[in-house]
This record gives C-alpha cells, sequence and structure tokens, in this order.
C-alpha cells in the first residue's frame, strides 16, 4: 500500500483538489491505523511517516494548509501511540502472576522498542515533517515534542532496569529448575541481589516495585 498505491494516489492530478484532499486524508490514516497494528502483533510500536509533502521544501509544505492538516492528523496518530507506550511504563507490576524471569522478559522486549521508536524519531523525515509544522505554528507540535523527550527518560529507566534485573536471571533460573529441597539455600543470595538492585537501581528502588519483585519470586 505504502510503496506502490499509496505515491499513485498522492500523485494524481486529475482529481478535483477537493476529493483528492478528503481521499489523501483517509488514505493517510488508513496506512496509520495498518501499520500500527501490523507491527504491534510484534510488539513493536511503528510510526506511520507520511511521504506526501517530502519531495518540496518545508517552507513551501508549510504554505500548503490541507497538507499541513495531514500532517497534523500523522502526528496525532504519533502522539497517541507515545502515550500508550508511556502508560505501559509499570504494566509488569500489575501482574503479579509472572515471575522474575517474565518480568526481565518485559524490560528487554520494553527497551528494544523504546530503541526502535528513538531511532525513528531521528529519521529525517520525522524531522521534516517536525519543521513543516514548527514553520505552520501547529498547535499540536509542542505536545508531541513534550512525548519525545519523556520517551527518553522512559528509554533511560528501561535499559536501567533490565541492567540491574539481569543479575537476577541465572539464580532464577536455577531456582525454577530445583527440587523443594533445595529451595532454602537458594534464597539468601537471591534476597542478596535484589537487595543490590534496591540499593543500587535509579528507577526500581522504589518500595511497590520491590514488593513487586518479591512477591514474583515466590511466584
Amino acid at each position: 500500500m505504502s510503496g506502490l498505491y499509496a505515491p499513485l494516489f498522492f500523485g494524481n492530478k486529475m482529481w478535483p483538489d477537493s476529493i483528492k484532499n478528503d481521499f489523501a486524508s483517509q488514505l493517510h490514516r488508513f496506512l496509520a491505523t495498518l501499520t500500527d497494528i501490523r507491527w504491534r502483533m510484534e510488539g513493536i510500536t511503528k510510526l506511520y511517516i507520511p511521504k506526501e509533502g517530502l519531495d518540496i521544501s518545508t517552507e513551501q509544505a508549510a504554505k500548503d494548509k490541507e497538507l499541513v492538516q495531514r500532517l497534523e492528523s500523522a502526528m496525532v496518530h504519533w502522539c497517541r501511540q507515545l502515550k500508550d507506550v508511556s502508560h505501559s511504563q509499570d504494566a509488569s507490576i500489575v501482574d503479579e502472576n509472572n515471575g522474575p524471569l517474565e518480568e526481565i522478559e518485559f524490560w528487554k522486549a520494553r527497551s528494544q522498542d523504546l530503541l526502535g521508536i528513538s531511532q525513528q524519531l531521528d529519521q529525517p523525515s520525522i524531522k521534516q515533517i517536525t519543521q513543516i509544522l514548527r514553520l505552520a505554528k501547529s498547535s499540536y507540535l509542542p505536545q508531541f515534542l513534550k512525548l519525545a523527550e519523556q520517551l527518553q527518560s522512559n528509554t533511560k529507566r528501561a535499559d536501567n532496569n533490565l541492567t540491574f534485573l539481569l543479575a537476577l536471571k541465572d539464580p532464577c533460573h536455577e531456582l525454577a529448575d530445583a527440587k523443594p529441597n533445595e529451595i532454602p539455600k537458594m534464597l539468601p543470595r537471591i534476597i542478596s541481589l535484589i537487595r543490590v538492585i534496591w540499593v543500587n537501581s535509579e528507577f526500581y528502588n522504589r518500595p511497590e516495585m520491590l514488593t513487586a519483585l518479591f512477591r514474583k519470586v515466590n511466584t
């Protein structure tokens, strides 16, 4: 759709402007939703980047009100995706049925997803769209920039959590494979490692985080 059909539709010069603008808006919404759903099934947050208007100067694009509105719609969708990622920050705490190994996998997947989003935000096409909307004085730009900045903080937190939790990976694998009579002698080491996380972690040192981690070990 984005590689073949969309360029044909957006490049069509035969339609009246009113029909073309309405069709282009609907097509962008469809492609944004399709892109989001397709990659979400793999646990990846993928931003749909419109290619329309990227072949002209930012000054010229900023003067096209219809184009600006379509780019704003894409940015609104980006904001919604960034909010969803931000709100899932402590999702692992809620599910106490998972063990510490699942906790590690959660932060590993989250760290990779956040890194992927950061790399997408650094793409020239997104920076160009951002500049177009800045020149057009779009009211949606400040919220997007705020969410992008918050993403950097969330990425730092996920990386920090994963770094410390990885210390529990091997002991918890051993605990999962241990016989009941072998478990008591393993617990002091795990408790000691959790204490190290509590003392040194920048984000995992809150009481509710440590309480949830102990419950997961118990699971």
